[in-house]
């Protein structure tokens, strides 16, 4: 496991993860390995394959006000 993702989690003042790169390099498989390994629980939501959870996002992004 990443130190540096190890790091991230036990930090106090952790700001939220973004994981960027190239595609079919392993972020996904990077990250479900992580939570599998840091967290007890954990949820995979893939905005390519649920229409609903685009949905969601872009409803909750629009009644957000910065």
């Amino acid at each position: 496991m990443s130190d540096d993702l190890m790091a991230w989690k036990s930090s106090q003042r952790r700001k939220p993860l973004v994981l960027k790169g190239a595609r079919q390099v392993g972020k996904t498989w990077l990250m479900t390995e992580f939570a599998r390994q840091a967290y007890s629980d954990s949820v995979y939501i893939s905005f390519d394959k649920d229409a609903d959870a685009v949905r969601i996002f872009d409803e909750t992004k629009a009644q957000t006000s910065f």
